[in-house]
């Protein structure tokens, strides 16, 4: 079974990149960068990365999809450069992802300190039931990335990666805006520097989510066994049935 949490040096250097982001890119800087992007806060925001380490930091796909999530999460672009267009793919992806997870703590506590009728907004159902699918779509979407930052990016997971990012940052953007009302589109709301970034950064991707899909599904019907297909269903290689689709071919049916 693969551990899909960050290993040790990924977590550590995240942790790390968290804290500084923290610090030096809180969303004064963000609105200050985006205004000036050559400006004095750019330039902090540079010198703090470099004393971080991000510059130095190795090719490898966990680590440099760990450090993409944090920069997503602080709405800060990614500084480094990868040629390899499947790293590529994967540290966009990781992008989104914690801009996402960022965009759902915004509108979470947001439905927790916004009341009407005497209660906060979050207690009533249909404000609930958006915050709980968007939950999903975003832990989807992390848990994507880790997976394919342990396996390594390859066709078949760059071609899931865009299928999965692209219509869930659409969604993470609709339903976080819905829970904040016409509040969370003005420029003084912090939502906007995400959910703008969230649609941007998707857009940008190298593939249309249709084409990916199909991608996979042709890979899938043409060769279950193909070398193409890693890690599926835990398996190393080929379309090996997990343990409990197995369980139920078993079970005698009346």
């Amino acid at each position: 079974m693969i551990d899909e949490r960050w290993g040790p040096d990924a977590r550590e250097f995240a942790a790390a990149l968290r804290e500084t982001l923290r610090r030096a890119c809180p969303p004064e800087t963000v609105r200050a960068i985006e205004a000036d992007p050559d400006g004095a806060e750019a330039t902090r925001l540079a010198q703090a990365l470099t004393q971080v380490g991000l510059a130095e930091l190795p090719l490898e796909p966990e680590l440099l999809a760990a450090a993409a999530f944090e920069l997503g999460r602080a709405a800060a672009s990614a500084p480094f450069a990868v040629d390899d267009p499947h790293l590529t793919v994967l540290v966009d992806v990781a992008r989104i992802a914690g801009a996402a997870e960022r965009a759902l703590e915004l509108a979470v506590e947001y439905a927790q300190e916004r009341r009407q009728f005497g209660v906060p907004i979050g207690s009533f159902q249909a404000i609930a039931h958006k915050l709980v699918d968007t939950r999903t779509a975003v832990d989807g979407l992390i848990l994507l990335v880790r997976k394919v930052a342990w396996t390594g990016p390859d066709d078949f997971w760059t071609a899931a990666l865009i299928g999965a990012a692209v219509p869930r940052a659409f969604t993470v953007a609709r339903n976080t805006h819905q829970v904040f009302g016409g509040h969370g589109f003005t420029v003084e709301a912090d939502l906007q520097l995400w959910t703008r970034r969230l649609k941007d950064w998707a857009r940008a991707l190298p593939q249309d989510p249709t084409a990916a899909r199909l991608s996979i599904a042709r890979t899938l019907l043409a060769d279950p066994d193909s070398e193409q297909i890693r890690d599926l269903w835990q398996h190393r290689r080929g379309l090996g049935l997990p343990r409990w689709a197995r369980e139920l071919d078993a079970v005698p049916t009346r």
